[in-house]
């Protein structure tokens, strides 16, 4: 799925992805270049409609939900 998210390094657009639970999400996303280092990206993705933030925002507490993280030292 990483492969699929990537966009251009540098610019804005729009990428649509379809997850097996909840469907179609749409997503901008805006580039940016790292200063002083020419291998680095910056790709920032936000949910574009309301009720796509609405399924990302459920997608993460399930994601949480099954995650178990360590105890803290």
């Amino acid at each position: 799925m990483f492969s699929v998210l990537l966009g251009c390094a540098n610019g804005e657009g729009t990428k649509r992805l379809k997850h097996p639970t909840v469907g179609l999400i749409e997503l901008e996303y805006s580039g940016f270049a790292v200063d002083g280092r020419p291998d680095l990206g910056l790709i920032i993705y936000n949910p574009a409609p309301p009720n796509d933030l609405e399924r990302v925002c459920k997608l993460i507490a399930n994601f949480s939900q099954k995650t178990v993280c360590p105890p803290p030292f």
